[in-house]
């Protein structure tokens, strides 16, 4: 007979997170703590096949207000393809609320900052604990504030990644650049700051790809989105990572 299930919390100070059990075996929720800033980074880890010789890392940094488990559509074909997917929830019950009126840019950069911060965190730990992962087969994905926390990592360390792909993200630029490579996929529901996105001959002599995703809305680019919102993004993210010879190879 099968023991009744024990939820067990494991502390690693070596690694610097908690591992706790998780609802499916699929995933483990995971809290990272980053001691020198007394931080916790809460998130989930969806372990690839190949385990600890997995080459390849993608890290998912979700909306304000999403819980880490609210892209396990993208985050389980991710997997599929060999991938160890981590995702990441950057904001906490402690922290003050995201700026909504004002100079949004100036405003919130504090937050994509920390969130920058945290992301170097979760790669500099996972890549001590999975050593065979490399910054050619790791990639970025963001949706809405995390895709803008993901855009500035672009920017400040672009070589630290080979690919970003942002879903909606509207405050921070594209770095006008051919490294990382870059793609994001828009909702129409409400248009990018000004200047956020390439103009067409910018992202056509980039590389940068901009994918315009008709009767989408902002806030269905999760696992809320209808069955067919999602196959459109699993579709144009893996047409995008195909063409990643160094990434999917």
């Amino acid at each position: 007979m099968t023991p009744p299930r024990i939820l067990a919390i494991i502390l690693l100070l070596a690694c610097g997170f908690v591992l706790r059990a998780a609802e499916q075996p699929e995933q483990v929720e995971t809290l990272f703590i980053d001691e020198a800033r007394l931080r916790e980074i809460p998130a989930v880890i969806y372990p690839g096949a190949a385990g600890k010789d997995t080459t390849k890392l993608a890290v998912i940094s979700g909306g304000y207000g999403m819980p880490p488990t609210a892209y396990g559509f993208i985050a389980r074909k991710l997997v599929d393809m060999g991938y160890l997917v981590v995702s990441v929830q950057h904001q906490l019950t402690t922290d003050a609320p995201l700026a909504t009126a004002g100079d949004l840019q100036v405003l919130r950069r504090p937050v994509w900052e920390r969130g920058v911060v945290n992301l170097r965190y979760v790669l500099t730990t996972l890549k001590r604990d999975y050593p065979k992962i490399v910054p050619s087969r790791t990639i970025l994905i963001g949706h809405s504030n995390g895709g803008d926390i993901s855009a500035l990592f672009a920017t400040l360390y672009p070589i630290e990644v080979a690919a970003v792909i942002t879903l909606d993200h509207r405050r921070m630029p594209i770095p006008r650049a051919r490294q990382p490579r870059f793609m994001s996929l828009r909702a129409d529901e409400f248009p990018a700051d000004p200047g956020i996105l390439p103009n067409p001959e910018e992202a056509k002599t980039l590389g940068i790809s901009i994918i315009q995703l008709k009767n989408a809305k902002h806030g269905e680019l999760n696992d809320e989105g209808s069955k067919e919102l999602k196959e459109r993004v699993i579709s144009f993210i893996f047409g995008f990572l195909d063409e990643l010879t160094p990434v999917t190879n």
